[in-house]
């Protein structure tokens, strides 16, 4: 990472986020300004080229400031994320114009989040895109929309006829068409975990979308292709909650520390390693480490949960948040080899095919 750009990043979340780290996740409008503070420092575009107007972290390079940033906040590394994504998609399928828009998302003065992880469902497609002369009508219902409030606009999935997978700009408000076609968005979910994010569902009744909003038109499949190949790439949101634990458990007197953070340095090598390498690992492999490092988030933040005694059971707890934090990246960006493998590994008398042997003085072996 760019020394000046991993410094501001760094000096960001030290002082000012993870010390308010419960108050954003509780609050919507202190969210917003920690959003707004790494809009101020172009920190909204991480993973586009230069040229293009962002940061052009490489894969690495953004993996660790996504460990850092989920280490300070659950619920700003969670929102970030979709803008992030957002951005990398227009840096990577956008014309022109949808370009022009990077140096803006950059700083956050356009603001863009993702719809399409309905895509991966099997069966009837939850929104359908029909061509209509140059246009596209959309109709159909986008299950999760995170930031309602905070994003102008959403890239959008959807399944075309042909049952190829359609992407495009809508906007992220409730909106009427002339031609009658509307968007109707929910209010926000009540979710357990990170609410504060404003996670909606998206009713799209014969929403019209131009040739000139469409952002990319993909083979059946793509999702599903692309989720196998970046199989580790939510791990490391879990790997940022359990060093947000350790960093917790620090300030809490924690008699075995030492051991935790041991353990926490291997998985930490391991993962990285497979993203410098991919080709060295196989799927199985990167399955494994998945579930590794969600096993370990979540039994890391059992233990500060346990720790904290009864102050546990407040919201403003930090192990509250971080207890919630791990069950949230458990279930974050899952496909179906992931559920069924965790599952597999969580059964009484069950194994998941991937034999996980660990222990606190850091040997992790498959």
């Amino acid at each position: 990472m760019g020394q000046f750009a991993w410094e501001n990043l760094a000096e960001y979340l030290r002082f000012s986020i993870a010390p308010q780290a419960e108050k954003l996740d509780q609050d919507p409008l202190a969210l917003g300004r920690a959003l707004d503070g790494l809009g101020d420092r172009h920190l909204l575009a991480l993973r586009v080229p230069e040229n293009l107007g962002g940061s052009g972290l490489s894969t690495v390079e953004y993996y660790q400031a996504t460990v850092a940033m989920a280490a300070a906040s659950g619920a700003l590394a969670f929102l970030q994320t979709q803008h992030q994504s957002a951005a990398s998609r227009i840096a990577r399928f956008g014309n022109s114009e949808q370009q022009r828009l990077l140096p803006q998302m950059a700083r956050g003065d356009v603001r863009i989040g993702v719809g399409f992880s309905h895509l991966r469902r099997r069966g009837e497609p939850a929104v359908q895109a029909i061509p209509q002369g140059d246009r596209y009508c959309l109709t159909g219902t986008i299950p999760w929309v995170t930031g309602y409030g905070f994003f102008q606009q959403v890239i959008a999935g959807a399944t075309l006829p042909d049952g190829s997978e359609w992407y495009g700009l809508i906007p992220l408000e409730t909106s009427q068409q002339s031609e009658q076609g509307g968007i109707f968005c929910s209010q926000p979910l009540p979710l357990a975990a990170m609410g504060v994010s404003q996670t909606v569902t998206v009713k799209l009744q014969n929403w019209l979308v131009p040739a000139t909003d469409v952002l990319v038109i993909q083979p059946p499949g793509t999702i599903h292709k692309g989720d196998r190949q970046q199989i580790l790439h939510h791990g490391f949101f879990a790997l940022g909650c359990a060093r947000g634990v350790l960093d917790w458990l620090a300030t809490a007197e924690f008699d075995d520390l030492a051991a935790l953070e041991d353990h926490w340095q291997v998985l930490h090598d391991q993962l990285f390693r497979a993203i410098e390498e991919p080709q060295t690992e196989s799927f199985q492999t990167q399955l494994a480490l998945r579930l590794s490092v969600i096993q370990m988030a979540q039994t890391f933040a059992q233990i500060a949960l346990t720790w904290s005694g009864g102050a546990g059971n407040l919201l403003t707890s930090p192990a509250q948040r971080l207890y919630r934090e791990a069950m949230m990246y458990s279930i974050f960006g899952q496909t179906q080899a992931i559920r069924a493998a965790m599952v597999k590994s969580l059964l009484p008398g069950k194994s998941s095919g991937y034999t996980i042997k660990s222990n606190y003085a850091g040997v992790v072996q498959w």
